[in-house]
């Protein structure tokens, strides 16, 4: 019985040393994380802010706003909205804050499906391209407004490792989002004040004429 008993046990031991090693998971080379430990704690971080998305939503467009007031014109209905409190009571302001981060919940859910978060990057760049003047440099812009919202939401837990995922993940989304627009709007070209001393005065255009 003794002897039946370990030729059992030894049978298990050599199941256990012939199974083979897990391998690390690894990070799909489209994004921007060197490591899957860095996706995996992102995502982990992003879960506080899903369930926090209006109110970090709001919080990034008004930050945005106070930085570059001459923008709230772009946002349907928020062209009126004069100071913070209307912004955060505002149901069309809402409407026009929650889809950015809409977007970003889409492709956290498809982390590992990249194909898929970058169709849904493309669908979310398309109305972009129905705003009269708007600029991919917008996009840029709203960087800081983003980290810093998300910073309010996460409180404690937003470290510098954290800080500088969510800015791998939003320039990711970014990046994506100018090649489905079309690659980036070209620089503004300033406008030169035209020198009054050179131009003719009414006066020696007639002589001119004449």
């Amino acid at each position: 019985m003794g002897c039946l008993q370990g030729k059992e046990k030894e049978a298990e031991e050599a199941v256990v040393t012939e199974l083979p090693e897990s391998k690390p998971k690894q990070v799909d080379p489209r994004l921007p994380f060197d490591t899957y430990r860095q996706l995996f704690n992102l995502r982990n971080s992003w879960k506080t802010v899903a369930r926090n998305l209006t109110e970090t939503s709001k919080d990034c467009l008004i930050r945005y706003l106070k930085k570059y007031p001459e923008h709230k014109a772009m946002y349907r209905g928020c062209a009126n909205l004069e100071d913070e409190e209307a912004m955060r009571a505002s149901t069309s302001f809402e409407n026009a804050a929650v889809p950015v981060f809409n977007l970003f919940d889409d492709v956290m859910e498809n982390s590992e499906n990249v194909d898929i978060a970058i169709a849904q990057i493309g669908m979310g760049a398309t109305p972009h391209k129905k705003i009269k003047g708007f600029r991919t440099d917008y996009l840029k812009a709203m960087e800081e407004p983003f980290i810093e919202a998300v910073s309010v939401t996460l409180g404690d837990r937003f470290t510098d490792p954290t800080e500088q995922n969510f800015r791998k993940l939003y320039q990711f989304v970014i990046q994506e989002m100018i090649k489905a627009l079309g690659g980036e709007t070209p620089p503004e070209e300033p406008q030169v004040e035209a020198d009054k001393e050179s131009l003719p005065t009414d006066q020696e255009d007639v002589q001119i004429k004449l």
